[in-house]
């Protein structure tokens, strides 16, 4: 291997390629072969002894390729939490947009307007921002419901399934899930804060997997089927909404690892 001396102490990296995936080999005085997913975008390592052979070393990542693509799925499927304050000139996102928030104090019963890139939230006097912002959700929640719900009988008719009911429900470590036996779908609140085509992305997800449970090659056939630009799609999930009103934190849950 190029540049690689079996007595040198220092770290070494290189990358290799297996299929559609690149994995960072870092060579170290190290007994044993470290495996790890990264979150939250799934970027692969691989840690191994000094000494070791080219061919040994892809054939050990070549080994536990299924391991590896199971455990990026999970990291990148993590929603990323933002922090909202719900105050007046914060930037709220809409379908991927931001829009400017106006909080208007009145007596009467709260509600919310979107009028342009504006989003009028009425509160009565003196409501905090946990007040403010179940005002907010709940009129998040029917804008997500709405579309999703469009998106989803649009996609039954292409993808011959069928949905029984769609939830939306705040969800810490998933975009959406599919309950294939009841034929239930749930969507995460944060997909309306993203780009339409990223909902329907995680609609159609969720529908190929009534026609196959598990992220095999099966499954991703489908996807690449009904939604050729899906694996686009999915990797812009990796990367929040940003602006002046909104922190993006990371992912609840960390990274996958493999110790051998």
């Amino acid at each position: 291997m190029a540049g690689r001396d079996e007595d040198q102490q220092s770290v070494l990296s290189f990358c290799i390629r297996l299929e559609e995936i690149s994995v960072d080999v870092i060579v170290k005085p190290i007994r044993n072969m470290y495996l790890k997913v990264h979150a939250p975008e799934g970027r692969v390592s691989l840690s191994v002894p000094v000494g070791m052979e080219d061919n040994e070393v892809r054939s050990f990542a070549l080994s536990r390729l299924g391991w590896i693509r199971r455990s990026r799925e999970k990291v990148q499927s993590q929603p990323r939490d933002v922090a909202l304050f719900y105050r007046n000139g914060e930037e709220q996102f809409l379908w991927g947009k931001p829009c400017l928030l106006e909080v208007c104090e009145f007596a009467g019963a709260p509600g919310v307007c979107l009028k342009g890139r504006r989003i009028y939230l009425q509160v009565r006097p003196g409501t905090d921002a946990r007040g403010r912002e179940a005002v907010m959700a709940g009129w998040m929640r029917k804008q997500l419901l709405t579309k999703a719900l469009f998106l989803v009988r649009k996609w039954e008719i292409r993808m011959g399934v069928r949905v029984e009911k769609v939830y939306i429900r705040r969800m810490k470590t998933r975009w959406g899930s599919c309950n294939c036996r009841a034929f239930r779908v749930r969507l995460n609140t944060e997909l309306v804060r993203r780009p339409v085509s990223v909902l329907e992305y995680v609609v159609v997800h969720e529908l190929a997997h009534l026609l196959e449970p598990s992220h095999n090659d099966r499954f991703r056939r489908l996807m690449d089927t009904f939604l050729p630009e899906w694996r686009s799609l999915k990797e812009s999930l990796n990367h929040p909404p940003s602006g002046g009103g909104l922190n993006p934190f990371g992912p609840k849950k960390g990274s996958q690892k493999e110790q051998e």
